[in-house]
């Protein structure tokens, strides 16, 4: 529930000030530690079972834009983004709906 808590509340904070006294909060009320850096990490519980082509680097912000479009579509909640040109974003748009489309196929079996 606490990182939860964190994906919905710590994420969209615009300062890292800000980002610290969520999880600050979260911890206290919870009784939790959050550790963002193995939310986010290269062994996160969270990261979706994607197949990534050779082409495509997975970056720390790439892997957290995946990890963050995944719980939001597993919440059903919309996902606005946002970011400079070439940032990455159509790629890990890509990469989503390729994985929506391997996860409907293993379960509907069409």
């Amino acid at each position: 529930m606490a990182d939860h808590g964190y994906f919905v509340l710590g994420t969209r904070c615009r300062t890292p000030h800000d980002e610290r006294e969520v999880i600050n909060v979260l911890e206290q009320k919870l009784q939790r530690k959050i550790n963002v850096d193995l939310l986010f990490g290269q062994n996160s519980p969270f990261m979706p079972n994607i197949v990534i082509p050779q082409q495509i680097v997975l970056t720390a912000q790439l892997r957290r834009t995946l990890i963050l479009c995944s719980e939001a579509w597993k919440c059903d909640e919309p996902v606005l983004l946002v970011g400079d040109t070439g940032c990455g974003k159509t790629s890990a748009v890509h990469l989503f709906v390729r994985y929506l489309f391997y996860f409907y196929k293993m379960i509907f079996n069409f």
